[in-house]
C-alpha cells in the first residue's frame, strides 16, 4: 500500500538530506518533547529544525534557536 502523504525534507544539521512522512516527523518531535529532550541533546535533534517558511516541506537546522 503506497502512502500518499506530504513529506518533510531536512536541510543542514544532523538529519541533513533525510526525508520523513509528515505524520512520522511530527511524532518524532512530540516524542522528543515528551521525553524532555532538547536540540542540544543528540537524542532531541529533531527539535532543532524549523520550516524554511510557513507551510514549507523543507525544514532547516536552527540548532533550537
Amino acid at each position: 500500500m503506497a502512502r500518499n502523504q506530504q513529506t518533510v525534507r531536512l536541510s543542514g544539521g544532523p538529519g541533513n538530506g533525510q526525508v520523513f512522512y509528515i505524520d512520522d516527523w511530527e511524532e518524532r518531535r512530540r516524542a522528543a518533547e515528551r521525553m524532555g529532550r532538547s536540540p542540544d541533546d543528540v537524542r532531541g535533534w529533531a527539535l532543532g529544525y524549523r520550516p524554511e517558511q510557513p507551510g514549507s516541506d523543507i525544514w532547516v537546522w536552527t540548532g533550537g534557536r
